[in-house]
């Protein structure tokens, strides 16, 4: 996904995130699910910024010197009051609130919506 975004191969975000130029994945043990490793928000932006340095003609060097000094900032860095007001998108909650609610529409007894599957009981004379 970073790779496809940024213009770049998989390789070459390995090698970046080796190089410090991209920050590390962050692993997430799951229990039963396994683990799952998630990349921070801004990395697909940062990945473009360190592409069009390299473009420009930068070394890694420089651009690693560049990223300690700030000159690299995040759209969502920018402004904090939105930054702040909007939780970060992982995919394990995207996942999380996908399985509810297809359990709230395919479940009779946590939907209103759903339909019944079974017959009311007659009453007994």
């Amino acid at each position: 996904m970073i790779a496809e975004a940024a213009g770049v191969t998989t390789r070459t975000v390995a090698r970046w995130v080796r190089l410090g130029l991209l920050p590390a994945l962050k692993l997430v043990y799951g229990g039963k699910r396994g683990k799952q490793s998630f990349w921070p928000e801004y990395t697909v932006e940062q990945a473009a910024w360190v592409r069009d340095q390299f473009e420009r003609g930068q070394t890694w060097q420089e651009i690693k010197a560049a990223l300690a000094a700030g000159t690299f900032r995040p759209r969502s860095a920018s402004s904090p009051a939105t930054a702040a007001s909007r939780p970060p998108i992982t995919r394990a909650t995207t996942r999380r609130s996908a399985q509810r609610s297809i359990a709230r529409s395919t479940c009779p007894r946590t939907s209103s919506a759903a339909p019944t599957l079974h017959r009311p009981r007659a009453s007994a004379p």
